[in-house]
């Protein structure tokens, strides 16, 4: 099972595991919980949610037999299972139960330096991130935990543990694209294939800030190998990447097809976070071609969860935007989201690159124009960074910009060169290569007076191969 595994021949390996644990004999506990945790890493990314919640679960109560019968072996297969099923708690969107999870474990296990405390200590400093957008403590908790495996001699928890500090560093705007390159060819050299495609796709993200159409490029073949390995989490990550990459390209039909597919996956699977950020990628495109059957498809995902899905900052921005863009693609009244219902997120404004963040913001800010809530636009205009400068995608001071502008032509201030500052934005778009946004600005443009027939001209090309029904500025 370990070497199927290892070859990427996951339903294999869940089934060698699977045979492992029913061969264990009932007095070895320890042994059967270490099993039990192998078959729910096998499980888990293959769509096997619920049999590996059960595995992690059955597997720390076979810990805690074995601790009763004085077997000291005990708590490494406990938290080996804990941080394995906070994993996967954090996987489906269940940050505050993943942290939780965390805290009752280290409880049970009692606190220290060593690798097993270490490693429950990151899943749940995870947990902790998911809810609050403060990844400090999981980089933290994860350079730690580097330490105490290299103080065990652990190479392969070392090598996991820096996978899981990339993404923490990622998450705390600390990572490059050249981190994730050289992870990923560190995974292809050891034969991981799963850890590959992991890095493949963080790659992926970095490189699709500045370049979403060579993100796309380097998504194809890193897709082929997902599915050719059965890897479904990844591959559902994979197509919401594909379609966030396609959103930013102007390759529409590319996002909604590859973002229904991630939707599609991520609720067969209970994967709700993969399900989440796809709806945030392919409503955008879904809403402005006025895609009914899509709109209330995403409708019934949502209505489904009301009320059970995370109310972190960074997912209220998303659920409000989604709201939005349901209701305007529909053509049906909506009201847009309270400031103070927004202001945890204010910071993240500035500071999140993406364009399914840029769009959702878009959303929200679209209808607080439409609405008169001038106010509100301000606060988000004005706001600081909560966080030391980091460089953002090229998008976003750029998009943020363009709200500076609208503002200020619509509360009457003095013309400090809006044309020529709008302008600048337009350069920045077409250098990255976002036709939407180039619509956006170049809409500004004509409603400062100042946009020439070519540039309108551009405008309606754009909107037209996009296939947007009603203005790409509301």
């Amino acid at each position: 099972g370990t070497r199927a595994l290892a070859d990427g021949a996951t339903a294999t390996a869940a089934g060698h595991f699977r045979r492992s644990v029913e061969l264990t004999r009932a007095d070895l506990a320890a042994d059967r919980s270490r099993r039990r945790s192998r078959l729910g890493r096998a499980l888990a990314p293959i769509g096997g949610v619920e049999d590996a919640t059960a595995a992690f679960e059955s597997a720390m109560d076979d810990a805690r037999v074995a601790r009763a019968a004085g077997d000291h072996s005990w708590r490494t297969a406990f938290a080996t299972a804990a941080e394995a099923l906070a994993t996967l708690l954090f996987e489906r969107i269940r940050f505050v139960d993943a942290w939780r999870l965390g805290d009752a474990a280290l409880e049970e296990m009692g606190e220290g330096d060593d690798l097993d405390t270490a490693r429950v200590r990151v899943a749940r400093s995870r947990g902790r991130t998911g809810e609050t957008n403060d990844a400090s403590g999981w980089v933290a908790d994860c350079e730690r935990a580097i330490e105490a495996a290299r103080a065990a001699g652990d190479a392969d928890a070392e090598y996991e543990l820096r996978r899981d500090l990339g993404r923490a560093r990622s998450e705390a705007g600390l990572a490059t694209a050249a981190d994730w390159t050289v992870l990923a060819d560190l995974a292809r050299a050891r034969g991981d294939v799963a850890a590959e495609v992991s890095a493949r796709l963080m790659e992926s993200a970095y490189r699709m800030d500045a370049a979403p159409a060579e993100a796309l490029a380097l998504l194809a073949p890193t897709r082929e190998l997902a599915v050719a390995r059965g890897l479904v989490e990844r591959l559902g990550w994979l197509d919401h990447a594909a379609a966030e990459a396609a959103l930013g390209a102007g390759e529409w039909d590319m996002t909604i097809e590859a973002g229904l597919r991630a939707a599609t996956l991520g609720e067969r699977y209970g994967y709700d976070r993969i399900s989440v950020r796809s709806w945030t990628a392919l409503l955008p495109a879904a809403s402005l071609r006025g895609e009914r059957e899509v709109l209330e498809r995403a409708e019934a995902w949502f209505d489904a969860r009301r009320g059970r899905l995370p109310d972190s900052p960074y997912g209220r921005v998303l659920h409000a935007a989604c709201g939005l863009r349901i209701a305007a693609g529909t053509g049906r009244p909506s009201e847009p989201p309270d400031l103070e219902h927004i202001r945890p997120a204010i910071g993240q404004w500035i500071d999140q690159g993406g364009f399914e963040w840029l769009a959702a913001t878009d959303a929200i800010l679209d209808a607080w124009f439409a609405d008169g809530r001038l106010d509100w636009v301000r606060a988000l205009a004005d706001a600081d960074s909560p966080r030391p400068p980091i460089p953002p995608s090229p998008a976003q001071p750029a998009g943020l910009e363009l709200v500076r502008i609208r503002l200020e032509a619509a509360v009457g201030e003095p013309d400090r060169d809006r044309v020529g500052r709008t302008r600048a934005v337009l350069v920045a778009f077409r250098s990255i290569g976002l036709p939407f946004w180039e619509a956006r600005a170049i809409r500004v443009l004509e409603g400062l007076g100042d946009a020439g027939a070519a540039e309108v001209g551009e405008r309606e090309a754009i909107e037209a191969r996009l296939g947007v029904v009603r203005p790409v500025l509301q």
